[in-house]
Formats: C-alpha cells, sequence, structure tokens
C-alpha cells in the first residue's frame, strides 16, 4: 500500500503543476482502484477467518446470535 500511496501522491502533484495530464490521472485512478480491491480482499478474508473461528460456536448456540 506504500508504494501505491507513492503513486497517488506524485500523481496529485503532477495534476496540480500540469492539470491537463491525463496519464498522471489515470495511474492515480489505477492505484486508488488497486489500493481498494487489496483492502477489500484483506477485510473479505478477515471476515471468513472470524467466521470460521465463531461457526461452531454458532451452531451450538444460534439463539445467542444474530445474523445480519
Amino acid at each position: 500500500n506504500a508504494e501505491y500511496e507513492k503513486v497517488i501522491q506524485a500523481c496529485a502533484e503532477i495534476d496540480r503543476l500540469d492539470p491537463g495530464n491525463f496519464t498522471a490521472r489515470i495511474f492515480q485512478r489505477k492505484a486508488e482502484k488497486t489500493m481498494q480491491m487489496e483492502s477489500d480482499e484483506m477485510i473479505l478474508k478477515t471476515l471468513k477467518e472470524t467466521w470460521a473461528a465463531m461457526a461452531p460456536e454458532v451452531s451450538k448456540n444460534p439463539e445467542a446470535y444474530v445474523k445480519i
């Protein structure tokens, strides 16, 4: 993520200096999209791991939990 943040900062600086630079805008959007996808993947992985750990307990006493 640190590398993508650097790309976003550099592209923002280029955009500030040269507002017509479409290449910088494209790379900035790509970096932001990639960061978001990686973040979503990490969250999904954490949720799956948490559910795997909780599943046995929930199956023993399902009334104690609310499914959203």
